[in-house]
């Protein structure tokens, strides 16, 4: 199961963007009004003033500002006009945000090919991200043929920056292929960074079998964990592997999963 082009949040990431941003900015220079802005946690006219004056950090900023409505009135046409200025410096976030603005249909006329264009453009720079993207969009046929070989080359390179969705997603086309084996090492590499499609992933092998000694427990586990990251699909294969269980061996499934839990939350 593939992930969307926008898998996930930019709010938290945005956040932390934005401390770390006006912090170099501070230290560095910029103009008196930017720095007096950012000082008054004014960002959005601090963004604005450094993306007047060319940078394309800013330029990024606030689009992603625009798009999500941070700070500002959410302008998804403004978004682009910013966005694809930081893309024209070479600025491969912003390249690949315009690819999922056009994969998506998000403030443009969906648009696949354009979408592979600027996905591209980010995957030649090594953003992960788009790299992932760019495989989705081969192994779905989204402006480009459909190509599987292509699709795992760079889904490889993304997953080999850790990237979950990638790893997930590479996952799938060996299990394709019929590695179970190494898909299933793939599933377990993307849980380790709570990837819930990753988790219902795993559950199956564990039903099934491939790739995993069959194993109910297991498998109600990362079914169970998928459910409690929002992973509803999860749902059908969880009822099946407790259909399958002892009331003993459900109870021991969910005392794994609170200790998974409790695992990642210290």
């Amino acid at each position: 199961m593939l992930s969307g082009a926008l898998a996930a949040s930019r709010r938290t990431a945005f956040l932390c963007l934005a401390a770390a941003f006006f912090l170099i900015t501070g230290a560095c220079g910029g103009s008196d009004e930017a720095i007096d802005a950012a000082q008054r946690f004014d960002y959005a006219a601090a963004t604005r003033e450094l993306a007047e004056q060319g940078d394309p950090n800013a330029q990024y900023t606030l689009g992603v500002m625009l798009r999500e409505g941070i700070g500002v009135e959410r302008n998804y046409q403004e978004a682009m006009r910013w966005s694809q200025r930081a893309a024209e410096q070479g600025y491969a976030d912003a390249q690949s945000d315009i690819g999922a603005m056009y994969a998506t249909g998000l403030g443009v006329k969906q648009d696949y090919e354009e979408a592979v264009k600027w996905y591209r453009r980010a995957a030649d720079q090594g953003f992960a991200r788009a790299q992932s993207n760019l495989g989705s969009m081969y192994f779905g046929g989204m402006g480009v043929r459909r190509n599987y070989r292509e699709a795992a080359h760079w889904f490889q390179l993304a997953a080999d920056l850790n990237l979950p969705d990638a790893q997930s997603n590479l996952g799938v086309l060996h299990a394709m292929a019929g590695d179970y084996t190494r898909a299933a090492h793939l599933f377990r590499k993307a849980t380790e960074q709570t990837w819930p499609v990753a988790m219902e992933n795993l559950g199956s092998l564990y039903l099934s079998g491939q790739g995993v000694s069959k194993n109910y427990v297991s498998a109600y586990m990362w079914f169970e964990l998928a459910l409690s990251f929002g992973m509803q699909l999860a749902l059908e294969g969880r009822d099946k592997a407790a259909a399958a269980m002892t009331p003993e061996q459900i109870v021991e499934a969910k005392r794994l999963v609170e200790g998974w839990l409790r695992e990642r939350n210290n």
